[in-house]
């Protein structure tokens, strides 16, 4: 296409040259003549005046000479020489003119530093790609977020010599970096960079899931969401791009396992490592999971599955527990479970904040892939949370994310892999990819779509001499044919004894042959790679380590970084100390936190058994608040000093005019699942509680004397009509046997519920109104006044009270 344009330009600037050149020609040409017909004129007026004739002047030798002079006199002599380089001119431009269109055989060629002035002098220029001819060759910034792929065999330095500058210009950039390593705990790899970005100013987040200490990941945060739920289920179990006879099996299996993490979310602890308990479990234990929650969708969605024949609800099950394996792993499981805001990892800060987070999971625990399913649900939780927070920022990250994915293969399939590429790019993140050969990515992704994430990747940096030979032989073919001379050379022999001819025939012409052949991949030099990028020829670059003075020749602008890098090569105590420093501190250590404070109080509440209120989603029936009422609460429960800091981090809020301290959805999310259990026990006791005190004239053992009773309070138990206890409790009935255990009781003919008496103290006299019955049933106590001294045998309360 350019080729064209250009053909087209110089056919315009050649049919103006020849124009010109014919123009001037004729012009001067008539100005010749002109100036001899001038001439002549004047001389005749002058024959005129002397009264001489010009037959008589032509007569005359001396007139006659004088009448030529005089002629000639106006014409300039030189002005055929001024004309005489226009002639061939204007025939050049007549041949140029007829010229065919011509292209060579072969148009392809290495770059030069005239076509990277963006590479090599753009004002706004990211990240390392290496030198050229002495001078750093870095990423235009516009182009940055187009993703890079790293080819090159184990030994190419694919880390030592792109990923490890790259995280030093990031560093220095103030970019913030994912790194997925897989070599952990090898010391001698990016942990050596915790220190360098902390001198920069970076964050600094470690998930080491199988290290001790390390921080969460909640890989099922967002899974309350459905939508949510069916991504990471269809992560695990990847929809099949072409229909098979598995297809239909998968479904069902996603099906299944999108309502598990769903549920998992809603009302457990987002753990992982419980939902393969409960497929441990069998049939029975996976229905009574969903039964006993009573979210109707979820029963909706699983009735196919109770429907299905014995046999096939357990190769289900066996099909779900064969992927969820390593969740069964105890230090996995709470690597990615939910826990108190300080243990969690913040992923959105990385879009807000300059921040160096490390991943690094042992390469033992990806054997034969199994730990496959764990990486991708890592990475689509990172990827869903960036762009999450990118749209709360109009569409962009503030702050740009690199997403380092060091042997991308290991990870196996990624759904979608193509897409996500095409869209993050715009929100400013990038992913830098890194594989052995193309055969990896065809083996997990097929060709076809294989194609399409390498078109999505808008650089490629190519070790050649460490790359395999189907690999030489596409590169090879991709970098295409440039134009040689071929000579070709006749002698002539003549006699039956051969004697020379002197008469030689040498005949040149262009022939096309491949820029690269495979072979000549072999000249290049260990540290040097081939650089492809949009828009650019094939540049030869060179990449040294961080830690090396010099290549090729040429000073190495980074090493002044990184030599204190390569000295903790060799310092793996000093790399293991700074990792440490960054894990979390014992429990014992972390006492005056405001999260534990938080834990405390509401244990505080749990253990007094004070009121409280239950709000649930109208849909999904998943509690969205819990209120406790402050009027019933001791000080300094009633006003806790961390109280501020508790609605600061949006764990509560005071409602009801300052009379309710309300549990907000993010204070939940922070305590462990089973106080969450407890306070939703004792919310749907007091609910019982208050249907008790409105009618308490009619439930026998409660009042002196009752005519008709409807209820009965007996032996620490309340027994209700089965009717009434479902007008009470509604669409909770699944969560009061679940947490209540309720039990089925018969009385005078009548089919009621027999409850326990959760909460200890008499029904009827929290108010503190009414006078107390005369005969109090067993098991109950004074209740206790508001008051600001401490409760007896509270193991809560101690802090309040220092």
């Amino acid at each position: 296409m350019k080729a064209g344009t250009e053909n087209a330009s110089s056919k315009r600037v050649w049919l103006l040259v020849f124009i010109l050149s014919i123009l001037l020609i004729l012009g001067g040409m008539a100005y010749g003549f002109w100036t001899f017909a001038r001439g002549i004129m004047e001389a005749w007026q002058e024959l005129q005046k002397g009264g001489v004739s010009p037959l008589q002047c032509l007569g005359n030798r001396a007139c006659s000479r004088w009448f030529q002079d005089r002629a000639a006199s106006r014409f300039d002599a030189n002005l055929p020489y001024y004309l005489l380089p226009l002639l061939p001119l204007a025939a050049l431009a007549r041949v140029k003119l007829n010229e065919k269109p011509r292209k060579a055989p072969g148009m392809s060629r290495f770059a030069t530093e005239g076509d990277l002035h963006r590479y090599l002098h753009g004002k706004e220029r990211s990240g390392w790609l290496g030198l050229y001819q002495g001078k750093p060759l870095q990423y235009p910034k516009r182009v940055r977020f187009a993703h890079t792929l790293v080819l090159g065999q184990p030994g190419a330095g694919k880390t030592s010599r792109f990923y490890e500058p790259n995280l030093v210009m990031d560093a220095l950039e103030g970019n913030s970096v994912v790194v997925i390593d897989l070599k952990w705990p090898n010391t001698q790899g990016f942990p050596r960079f915790i220190p360098f970005f902390e001198s920069t100013g970076h964050r600094i987040e470690l998930f080491l899931p199988y290290t001790e200490g390390t921080k969460k990941l909640p890989l099922l945060k967002d899974a309350a969401d459905p939508l949510v739920a069916m991504e990471i289920a269809e992560g695990i179990i990847p929809v099949d791009q072409k229909t098979n006879v598995m297809s239909f099996y998968k479904e069902q299996e996603r099906a299944i396992l999108s309502v598990l993490l769903r549920l998992e979310a809603t009302a457990g602890t987002g753990s992982l490592g419980r939902l393969v308990r409960l497929l441990k479990g069998g049939y029975e234990e996976v229905k009574s999971f969903v039964l006993d929650l009573g979210d109707e969708r979820a029963k909706e969605e699983m009735g196919f599955f109770i429907d299905l024949h014995p046999n096939q609800r357990a190769g289900l099950i066996a099909g779900l527990l064969g992927k969820l394996q390593p969740f069964d792993d105890p230090r996995l499981e709470q690597a990615t479970s939910r826990g108190e805001e300080e243990e969690e990892i913040d992923v959105t800060r990385l879009a807000r904040e300059k921040t160096f987070f490390y991943i690094g999971i042992p390469q033992d625990q990806l054997m034969e892939g199994v730990g496959q399913v764990f990486l991708q649900m890592l990475v689509r939780y990172i990827n869903r949370t960036l762009l999450r927070e990118a749209r709360h920022h109009g569409g962009r990250c503030p702050v740009p994310v690199i997403i380092y994915l060091d042997e991308w293969a290991n990870l196996g399939y990624l759904p979608g892999m193509d897409v996500m590429l095409a869209t993050v790019r715009e929100r400013q993140i990038a992913y830098v990819l890194t594989l052995q050969n193309l055969h990896q990515g065809v083996k997990d992704y097929g060709e076809a779509e294989f194609r399409a994430i390498v078109n999505n990747l808008g650089h490629w940096v190519i070790f050649p001499y460490a790359i395999s030979i189907e690999d030489r032989m596409y590169l090879s073919r991709f970098m295409g044919e440039t134009t040689v001379y071929e000579t070709a050379v006749g002698r002539g022999w003549k006699g039956a004894i051969p004697i020379f001819d002197p008469h030689l025939q040498v005949v040149e012409k262009e022939v096309a042959r491949a820029l690269l052949s495979p072979l000549e991949m072999n000249e290049f030099q260990e540290g040097q790679a081939l650089v492809v990028g949009p828009g650019i020829y094939p540049v030869t670059a060179w990449l040294p380590r961080v830690d090396e003075p010099k290549i090729g020749g040429y000073k190495n602008p980074l090493y002044p970084y990184g030599k204190h890098l390569g000295k903790l090569r060799e310092a793996p105590e000093e790399v293991m100390a700074e990792v440490e420093r960054h894990l979390l501190a014992p429990r014992e250590e972390r006492k005056d936190t405001p999260l534990a404070r938080f834990k405390e109080w509401v244990g505080a509440v749990l253990e007094g058994q004070y009121p409280v209120r239950l709000y649930r989603d109208p849909e999904t029936l998943a509690l969205t608040k819990i209120g406790v009422e402050r009027q019933h609460l001791p000080e300094p429960l009633a006003t806790p000093p961390f109280l501020p800091e508790w609605k600061r981090q949006d764990w509560v809020r005071l409602e009801n005019n300052g009379k309710v301290i309300t549990l907000l959805g993010k204070g939940m999310e922070v305590l462990p699942g089973e106080t969450l259990k407890a306070l939703e026990r004792l919310g749907l006791a007091w609910k019982l509680i208050r249907w008790v005190k409105d009618h308490r004239n009619l439930v026998q053992g409660l009042s002196d004397e009752v005519e008709a009773p409807m209820a009965y309070f007996e032996e620490a138990s309340l027994v209700i009509p089965e009717s009434v206890y479902r007008d009470i409790f509604g669409e909770e009935l699944p969560r009061v046997k679940e947490l209540l255990s309720p039990k089925q009781s018969t009385r005078k003919g009548m089919k009621g519920v027999k409850l326990p008496a959760v909460v200890e103290y008499p029904w009827d006299n929290r108010d503190g109104n009414r006078q107390e019955p005369t005969q109090k049933p067993q098991g109950t106590q004074e209740t206790p006044k508001r008051t600001s001294e401490k409760p007896a045998g509270s193991k809560y309360l101690d802090w309040l009270y220092e």
